[in-house]
């Protein structure tokens, strides 16, 4: 591949791709192995048409030199909803029903047409993030917006949710047993608003697990304890609230209440937490994502 001049400032590098700057408005991502950078911007103006918060992207735009490895997203300002826990202005239970939410929106739109037809489940095939976790979450102004689609698949939603409850329940393995107790609440609180989704995720883990094992960004001590937050992503599974869990599948009117609630939250209602004041703590929340984090997080400057 040759060599292409770069746009501005190098904002920081992942395991895939490099990201500068453009200006205050625009990012490039540049990846070092061509991951199909146009489909992706496809997938994400198809969601964006249907009302998902993904990064407004611009595959028209003059730094694209390849549209293999180029794509030009909108800057966005705003902590991740890790920060925003961490920081207390969001309990690991509130993150965990906002991703659960995020999930049955995006679960809402159909997929496309020609790749639904060749998905399991034909025409009720859904759009899979299959790396949703806070990490991959940024509160922003607008609401939370969705970033990193880099593992997205056509399919049945189930895996989704088992993906996202495997990476809490490892996010609560990762902190002070003084502090876990409520993180934990966390995957609970998300599959809590699968509704008949939930059903199949303990069916799903498993199939979760070996993904995980085999992301290169697993720590040797995060595999070792894969079969310990298996079991507490199941636990969360089977719990009477995840077991009553009857919400109707209209999500597009009680996510968009429920999303703005979320920004008012994490934007204006500070509160003390836990785990803030232990500093390990941060680092355990971003090594248990950091299997499935493919790049850093960045935002506009204020």
């Amino acid at each position: 591949m040759p060599t292409m001049q770069t746009t501005g400032e190098l904002l920081g590098s992942g395991r895939s791709a490099d990201v500068y700057a453009i200006d205050d408005e625009w990012v490039l991502r540049r990846s070092r192995r061509g991951d199909g950078a146009a489909s992706r911007a496809a997938l994400m103006k198809y969601l964006a048409g249907h009302g998902y918060p993904v990064p407004e992207v611009d595959p028209a735009h003059s730094a694209c030199a390849d549209p293999e490895t180029d794509l030009v997203m909108r800057r966005l300002s705003g902590p991740t909803m890790a920060q925003a826990m961490l920081d207390g202005a969001m309990t690991a239970e509130e993150g965990g029903a906002a991703l659960g939410r995020l999930l049955r929106q995006l679960h809402s739109v159909p997929a496309p047409a020609g790749l639904a037809a060749t998905a399991h489940g034909g025409p009720t095939a859904r759009i899979l993030h299959l790396d949703l976790h806070p990490e991959n979450v940024l509160l922003t102004a607008d609401g939370p917006m969705v970033i990193d689609r880099t593992n997205a698949e056509v399919g049945q939603p189930a895996p989704d949710w088992a993906m996202s409850a495997l990476v809490l329940a490892q996010v609560a393995l990762g902190f002070p047993p003084e502090v876990s107790v409520g993180v934990r609440r966390g995957p609970t609180a998300m599959l809590a608003v699968a509704g008949s989704d939930a059903a199949d995720v303990v069916g799903r883990l498993p199939q979760a697990r070996a993904r995980r094992a085999d992301d290169p960004g697993m720590s040797a001590g995060r595999i070792a304890r894969l079969d310990e937050a298996v079991a507490l992503a199941r636990s969360a599974a089977g719990s009477p609230s995840c077991r009553s869990a009857v919400t109707p599948h209209h999500p597009r009117k009680e996510t968009s209440d429920r999303i703005d609630e979320d920004r008012r939250a994490a934007s204006g209602r500070l509160r003390p937490a836990a785990y803030t004041a232990q500093p390990q703590c941060g680092q355990a929340f971003h090594e248990a994502c950091i299997g499935s984090l493919h790049e850093p997080q960045l935002r506009r400057r204020s």
